[in-house]
């Protein structure tokens, strides 16, 4: 039973049921349809080929086949019923009743039509697949017999056709030629009928609320679709001749120009003369700039995917050229799809600039570099946000000067922080200016940003930018220190101060991003925290939480223990963090109860942890330096004009 029901968890699963056909890892013998052709290029049919040819062939597949078709191979219209017969093909009453599946493909004598209408009628609605043709089943004509079928509901024509030999091929058009009719066939099972066709992130039964539409077989739902998505002109042109619309929408918006840009993955320039031709197509040309589901335009679109050839060829197309002299061009380029601000004025977040500065691929990097973009990042930089930069870094200043002198006038912890000498009075003032100085950072400053982005974007925008959400942490916790101050919870504020004054100071690291000289470095360091340190600590971690445990309990014996660094856990701990930085008393160590144990578990650990794992995060550090440095200069300029004001709207000429 327990085998019954992984197999039937498998055919559930589209995606699974398709590779175990493929693989043959399921009973083809129980199948006749797997007997005379499978999917190792085997079977009956194959057989007769090799011994007698084409002829052979067929004259197999008239003495024997018909049985196999509705009508002798004249077909039907096959039903609702017809095809629950076959999907519950092998159960038995107790498992249509739980929906679990057997092997086979013969209906077992068990199945009777009243079981077949109650599983379709009294079937709850979360237990049935979202790709089941019942869900939008029609009618339809059909030739080879349901029974007869494979397990995805194909029939022999279909897996000849799959198979794509040339021995297959023949064999295809000898039944093709015996029995016309099977070409209205097609494949019942739930496999094809949408789920394979889609991308991988909705192939699941609960599918991503926001698809990156990456996937091998996803090419648009239309013919027109396909044909532009396979660079193939002459299909395109027979198919618009015959009144295809390529502004036609699937079922995720999309149209020819956002598919051609899906299926630019390679970036070889076949792609780019498709858009190109689409776009401007002497009998039908498609619409550029239209909106898919996810309010993306093709150009918006190629920016998400970071496809950056297609997107610089895109930007070409759609520019309007003035003049021309030489290698001199004036052009205007429509701003609408690529700033950050939109024609009503607001936060464009599905803009092109704001999708490439949000980008994490290299593609997204390269993006950044020469053309409109470029063009567009420094006439924001040089109209408008370098003298913004100067004035918030002067402000900046100003409050980090607040709260060092402020916390430079703080008196010793035994005299009281309201006194009224000239010192307290001058730390009275700091006090209240670095004050007002969070207060503005947090209502004025944040609330504009919050009015123009939203709420929500405005908080997911602080999670991916550490230093401001730190930043804006410090300011709400230094506005903390009023309430703590009048409950006179003196140590509770100077511990509070302490986080916030450091945080506060790690804001500059924000604006030293900002200056070319130190922009890269600051870059750099940010990878490499991120990165290695993060894998780092977390395996240094483990060394020191286990030889924690062993100095603490080997010098639990020792009578100066109390005295030691390992008088406790956690002073144990501490200690090993010293002793992996150098600091460590060998002679204490030979003091222990267990001095010959415990000089053992030193050498251990000074080979495991200062020595392997110290140099080892030395080298990640280096090839980590030696992978970024080259885009670092890319990264430096991405970092800066992300932190361009959103609102700032510049026309180019």
């Amino acid at each position: 039973m327990g085998q019954l029901q992984t197999r039937g968890s498998q055919w559930n699963d589209p995606a699974g049921a398709l590779d175990q056909v493929i693989s043959q890892s399921h009973e083809e013998g129980q199948c006749l349809l797997y007997k005379l052709a499978n999917y190792k290029k085997g079977g009956e049919l194959m057989d007769a080929y090799r011994l007698g040819g084409g002829r052979e062939v067929e004259r197999l597949i008239l003495d024997q086949f018909a049985v196999f078709m509705y009508n002798d191979g004249r077909g039907k219209e096959i039903t609702r019923t017809e095809y629950l017969k076959w999907k519950l093909r092998g159960r038995t009453r107790d498992e249509v009743g739980s929906d679990r599946p057997t092997a086979g493909c013969v209906p077992h004598n068990l199945i009777i039509l009243s079981h077949a209408w109650q599983y379709a009628l009294n079937m709850e609605p979360g237990v049935k697949s979202r790709f089941d043709p019942l869900n939008f089943w029609q009618d339809h004509e059909a030739c080879w017999q349901m029974q007869y079928r494979g397990n995805l509901g194909e029939t022999l024509l279909h897996v000849l056709i799959i198979c794509n030999t040339r021995t297959h091929t023949r064999i295809a058009k000898i039944l093709l030629k015996c029995f016309p009719k099977l070409a209205v066939d097609v494949v019942e099972g739930q496999e094809y009928l949408g789920s394979f066709f889609l991308p991988k992130d909705q192939q699941r039964e609960v599918p991503r609320t926001q698809t990156d539409y990456e996937g091998l077989a996803y090419l648009g739902e239309t013919l027109l679709n396909w044909a532009a998505c396979c660079n193939n002109e002459t299909c395109y042109n027979m198919l618009v001749d015959r009144d295809a619309d390529p502004n036609a929408k699937d079922s995720f918006g999309n149209m020819v120009l956002h598919m051609i840009v899906v299926c630019d993955k390679q970036g070889e320039g076949q792609s780019e003369e498709m858009f190109g031709y689409a776009l401007r197509h002497p009998r039908c040309p498609a619409r550029n700039g239209e909106l898919n589901a996810a309010g993306l335009t093709p150009l918006t679109l190629a920016c998400r995917l970071a496809r950056s050839e297609i997107f610089r060829e895109m930007l070409e197309l759609t520019c309007v050229e003035f003049w021309r002299y030489s290698n001199i061009t004036c052009s205007a380029y429509p701003l609408n799809a690529l700033d950050t601000i939109g024609p009503d004025g607001k936060t464009n977040w599905n803009s092109a600039l704001m999708m490439i500065l949000n980008g994490k691929k290299d593609e997204h990097l390269d993006m950044l570099e020469g053309g409109i973009i470029q063009r567009l990042l420094e006439e924001k930089w040089q109209s408008f946000a370098r003298a913004e930069f100067l004035r918030k870094l002067m402000i900046m200043m100003l409050h980090l000067v607040s709260i060092s002198v402020a916390m430079y006038l703080r008196p010793e912890y035994d005299r009281t922080l309201l006194g009224t000498r000239p010192q307290d009075i001058g730390r009275y003032c700091f006090e209240v200016t670095t004050l007002l100085g969070s207060a503005y950072y947090l209502i004025v400053q944040s609330g504009s940003e919050i009015k123009n982005q939203g709420l929500v974007p405005f908080i997911i925008q602080l999670f991916h930018d550490p230093i401001q959400l730190l930043f804006n942490i410090s300011n709400a916790i230094l506005l903390g220190c009023i309430p703590l101050r009048l409950l006179d919870l003196r140590a509770v504020e100077e511990l509070v101060l302490t986080i916030a004054v450091v945080g506060s100071w790690f804001h500059l690291m924000f604006f030293a991003g900002a200056i070319q000289l130190t922009g890269p470095f600051v870059t750099m360091i940010f990878k490499i925290i991120t990165n290695d340190m993060v894998t780092f600590f977390i395996i240094y971690s483990i060394f020191l939480l286990a030889f924690s445990q062993a100095f603490f309990f080997l010098y639990k014996g020792s009578p100066n223990r109390a005295s030691s660094k390992f008088s406790n856990y956690i002073d144990t701990w501490m200690g090993l963090f010293h002793m992996t930085l150098g600091d460590y008393d060998f002679g204490e160590l030979s003091r222990s109860a267990y001095a010959p144990l415990m000089l053992i578990t030193f050498v251990l650990f000074m080979v495991l942890v200062p020595i392997l794992l110290l140099n080892m995060l030395i080298a990640m550090m280096g090839n980590t330096y030696a992978t970024v440095v080259q885009q670092s200069e890319k990264e430096w300029v991405k970092q800066l004009h992300r932190a361009l004001p959103n609102n700032i709207h510049v026309v180019l000429s």
